[in-house]
């Protein structure tokens, strides 16, 4: 079960779903070591954007605003004429 207040993204579950579904078809409680061995056999069969939402899952990022997404100056070179 998650802390209380942490929300999965059907992304991520869409992504655990092979191993939760192995866990309720054996009816399985695992071990904290068992869980890790699992996940990790899970992790080394995923496309690298899944792998990404996995390691990002729990980071805030910070949105991005008008002002950031255009946040460059142009400058040109005096000794380039």
């Amino acid at each position: 079960m998650l802390p209380r207040g942490i929300e999965l993204s059907i992304q991520l579950l869409d992504i655990l779903t092979p191993l939760f579904k192995e866990m309720e078809d054996h009816a399985t409680k695992l071990t904290e070591s068992q869980f890790s061995s699992s996940m990790q056999n899970l992790y080394d069969t995923l496309s690298v954007p899944d792998k990404e939402a996995i390691i990002d899952f729990g980071k805030k990022r910070p949105r991005p605003t008008a002002e950031s997404k255009f946040s460059f100056k142009v400058s040109f070179s005096t000794s380039s004429q």
